[in-house]
């Protein structure tokens, strides 16, 4: 079972996890709610940012500034935590996750990315991979990056490895 820890008032740390990196976007929406551009054309390079195998031990921090962000906002304060990656986010889709961090008041994780360069492009707009912890309707989807983010929305960061 992962951990969930309040680091600070901003800062959850999920810790114990399994990141694996070579499972297809489809695969890692299966049984979920989900948006079937994810599963049907997300490119495998942007979900898992060239990275390769599977990563046990893995903590993810995920920073929720429990106000409204933009995009560019939230990319300033992402910098301390570094940039999580789709695939990172998928490690969080296990059902006790998300209804402990539903339960602290978190209904949405996004990966925002360094820049909307490193998001996927779709129908002219930059998608960034949002993950839905809703318990009636949870799943993966793909939101705006020029959309502003509520107070229930936070970003997941780069993972950190055990050595």
């Amino acid at each position: 079972m992962a951990r969930i820890e309040t680091a600070s008032r901003n800062l959850i740390v999920v810790g114990d996890l399994t990141v694996n990196y070579d499972q297809t976007p489809a695969e890692a929406i299966e049984g979920m709610n989900n948006n079937s551009l994810i599963a049907s054309d997300y490119p495998q390079a942007l979900w898992s940012g060239g990275k390769s195998g599977v990563v046990e031990g893995v903590t993810i921090p995920i920073y929720w500034p429990r106000e409204p962000f933009s995009i560019s906002e939230g990319r300033r304060l992402q910098s301390e935590i570094g940039y999580g990656l789709p695939a990172e986010l998928a490690a969080l889709r296990d059902e006790e996750i998300r209804k402990a961090l539903w339960d602290m008041g978190v209904w949405w994780i996004v990966t925002l990315g360094q820049s909307n360069e490193v998001l996927w492009q779709h129908g002219g707009d930059f998608r960034p991979v949002c993950l839905d912890l809703d318990p009636d309707y949870h799943g993966f989807n793909l939101d705006y990056a020029d959309y502003d983010w509520g107070s229930r929305n936070a970003f997941v960061g780069a993972p950190q490895v055990p050595k």
